[in-house]
């Protein structure tokens, strides 16, 4: 009977160490150790007890089951350090993956940063390349230029070097004269500026220059201090403006954190030459349709409009203005004498002299021929007589063909009307100022004549 006992003692101590987790060998230890005693007891009694008393077994089952414990408390703590050193190892290892997903994050993140940073630069160039091709006036396409470079990160200021035809006075031909501009973060406004020799200097050295030059060291690089008002330890691009093979200009734009957009820069920088040259070839072509290529004056069907809004703007003021009508006395024997290209100079001469001696808010206009238009707002009888002697006198003056044979002058007449004494309307105006021209004509012509009344 003690055997069996023993032996389910023994099994139920099996059985309690398969089935115990490891988060409670501790506790279970104890319950093995009272089974394995209570067991052993039985066990060693039932074969020994003829021999030995029950006390004897008991204390001798006593010091084995403590050398039992000790052994199997010794075998545990060697597992419980193990499981230890292993949890350890893990936490290092989960420590480091994390520290390392923590660096990668923050790579990520200023990837992501910089990616939005991208796509902002680029969006803003792409709005100011459309809102650059959405009009073909110079100014509008030059404010949208820049509005895009200041949206670029890192902008701190910038100077525009541009070259611009110039129609000039004295010969009609066209010259090319340097034009500056510049804007800052502090005074974001784009101003005009005089060129001075330091951009002249910019302008000549990038002439030859294709690609953009970044500048870590500006002053080095031979931008005056002065002029650019910049420091050395500003950054800067230089950027050639061409369209095809036209040199048009130069950008310099100065960036402190030197970490300027280039592919952006460079594209704002190739549609602006282009738009450039689609806004001064419009210009031409709008020139060419109101101006007469000749004398720089008003052509006659550009300028009748003009005479109009004039009339609309005096009857509303209720203010005065004349209208002149003048033409140079004898043309057709000029050109039968001397060709049709020396009667091309004197008109030519006499749209400067005309330009020159009115004032700037008259109207100029070549009605055909040799007959010119004038419309001198608020200009009393006094002051229009005085405006067209001071012309006919420097008509006057003109010599052609100097020097030779062939040398000559040239005289005009031409008529005055007024209004709203002459007419208070474009046609009627016209006619008096015509009918009294051809009065001074009939006189002789080399006069001034007024419309009477």
């Amino acid at each position: 009977m003690n055997l069996p006992l023993a032996l389910f003692f023994i099994l139920m101590i099996l059985l309690m160490n398969q089935s115990m987790s490891l988060n409670k060998k501790a506790i279970s230890v104890l319950i093995q150790i009272l089974l394995l005693f209570i067991g052993g007891l039985f066990y060693f009694y039932s074969f020994f007890g003829r021999f030995f008393s029950l006390e004897f077994a008991s204390r001798f089952l006593g010091i084995i089951t403590l050398f039992i414990f000790i052994f199997i408390n010794h075998r545990r703590m060697k597992q419980i350090e193990k499981e230890k050193g292993e949890q350890e190892r893990e936490c290092n290892l989960i420590q480091q993956e994390f520290l390392t997903y923590s660096d990668k994050e923050e790579d990520v993140q200023a990837s992501i940063q910089q990616l939005i940073s991208s796509v902002e630069q680029t969006s803003s160039a792409y709005k100011a390349t459309l809102a650059m091709s959405s009009t073909l006036d110079f100014n509008e396409t030059l404010e949208s230029y820049v509005k895009g470079l200041i949206q670029m990160e890192g902008f701190q200021k910038l100077h525009l070097i541009l070259a611009e035809s110039d129609s000039s006075e004295e010969n009609g031909a066209s010259s090319a004269v340097l034009r500056a501009y510049r804007c800052s973060v502090s005074n974001p406004v784009l101003e005009s500026y005089p060129c001075s020799q330091a951009e002249e200097v910019v302008f000549s050295r990038m002439r030859h220059e294709k690609n953009i030059q970044t500048v870590s060291d500006p002053v080095q690089f031979g931008l005056v201090a002065s002029s650019f008002d910049i420091c050395s330890s500003m950054g800067a691009h230089v950027v050639p403006l061409y369209f095809q093979t036209d040199f048009l200009g130069v950008l310099v734009y100065f960036n402190d954190k030197r970490t300027a957009f280039e592919n952006q820069l460079e594209l704002l920088s190739l549609h602006f030459s282009m738009e450039i040259k689609k806004s001064r070839l419009y210009e031409k072509i709008k020139r060419l349709s109101t101006i007469d290529s000749l004398t720089s004056t008003y052509l006659k069907r550009h300028f009748l409009p003009l005479f109009e809004e004039e009339i609309k703007r005096h009857k509303g003021k209720k203010t005065i203005f004349s209208v002149v009508m003048m033409d140079v006395d004898h043309f057709k024997s000029i050109n039968d004498q001397h060709g049709h290209l020396m009667g091309d100079h004197v008109i030519q001469e006499i749209g400067r002299i005309l330009k020159s001696r009115c004032r700037e808010e008259d109207l100029i206009s070549r009605f055909g021929g040799d007959e010119f238009t004038l419309i001198l707002p608020g200009a009393s009888l006094t002051e229009s007589l005085q405006i067209v002697e001071r012309i006919k006198k420097a008509i006057a003056k003109l010599v052609f063909n100097p020097g030779t044979s062939t040398e000559f002058k040239v005289t005009i007449s031409a008529g005055i009307a007024f209004f709203p004494e002459s007419g208070e309307d474009r046609d009627k105006l016209l006619e008096a100022a015509d009918q009294a021209l051809y009065k001074a004509k009939r006189e002789g012509g080399d006069r001034i004549q007024m419309t009477e009344g």
